[in-house]
């Protein structure tokens, strides 16, 4: 597992530091936009908020991301946190909550249940202590886009063209129906 991650052409950030990793919202977007002229908001995919609460924009998706061997646990809806920056989660008592308003000025937002410590500060989760937990054994992992292909299809599929001529091939590639196919559709014609 990698201890950094890299963006946006070689900018690495170390995983101690990342306190939660999100898609873009459209508002950050719109903000960033008005920052100027040098700045592309449209290409920023993904935000990454460190521990001392800044946030650096990724022009990498989540999914690339978390191909770079990056194990994340999703903490809230499409929020995620690196596997390896938790430290423990505990269930939230009244007390938390009220804590939480004596600090803030301000209720804790309803729905959350649970509180992760990580490396990189405390995050609230809607999930409960024992979730957060059972969630970290089985991490988020990037899904197969539908144009690439699982290694088992790749390998089938390496396997397949390797029994067909260059003809077939060609007409594979192009969408023909194979004189193979073929001669098995009469074959299989003939026999009813």
């Amino acid at each position: 597992m990698n201890e950094y991650i890299e963006i946006n052409d070689g900018q690495l950030i170390h995983l101690s530091k990342v306190k939660r990793i999100a898609p873009i919202t459209q508002k950050e977007r719109e903000s960033l936009a008005t920052l100027g002229a040098h700045v592309n908001a449209e290409k920023f995919q993904t935000r990454i908020e460190r521990d001392d609460r800044t946030k650096t924009y990724a022009e990498q998706s989540i999914d690339e991301i978390a191909s770079q061997g990056l194990a994340l646990v999703e903490v809230q809806e499409n929020t995620f946190i690196p596997r390896n920056n938790i430290i423990q989660a505990k269930n939230l008592t009244q007390q938390d909550r009220e804590g939480f308003e004596q600090r803030t000025g301000r209720p804790m937002p309803s729905g959350f249940k649970s509180e992760i410590e990580t490396k990189a500060g405390k995050v609230l989760c809607r999930s409960d202590a024992p979730g957060v937990m059972r969630s970290m054994s089985s991490p988020y992992r990037p899904q197969p886009q539908q144009n690439e292909l699982t290694n088992t299809q790749a390998s089938d599929r390496t396997d397949q063209t390797a029994e067909m001529s260059l003809a077939d091939q060609r007409d594979a590639m192009i969408g023909r129906p194979s004189k193979q196919s073929k001669s098995n559709d009469s074959e299989h014609l003939r026999d009813r």
